[in-house]
């Protein structure tokens, strides 16, 4: 499980109705992620994830956690 205290999301326009439903998702996909190390960052920065009105929310969650994931425990 990967713990955060705190996590701010920044989504494109168009977005504004979807990011408490995203960041929730982002959240559940951490706490079932399998953490082989212990890291304590201060912050984490995600760049470079495109994302469309067309993706779900649960594609937009999955590719963040991902991100998250492979900078904090690789």
């Amino acid at each position: 499980m990967i713990y955060i205290d705190r996590m701010s999301i920044q989504l494109p326009n168009g977005f504004e109705k979807r990011g408490h439903n995203i960041a929730r998702l982002v959240g559940e996909y951490l706490q079932s992620a399998k953490a082989t190390k212990t890291a304590s960052i201060d912050v984490l920065s995600v760049s470079g994830i495109s994302a469309s009105q067309n993706d779900s929310d649960e594609s937009i969650a999955n590719n963040i956690a991902e991100s998250i994931i492979q900078q904090s425990i690789g």
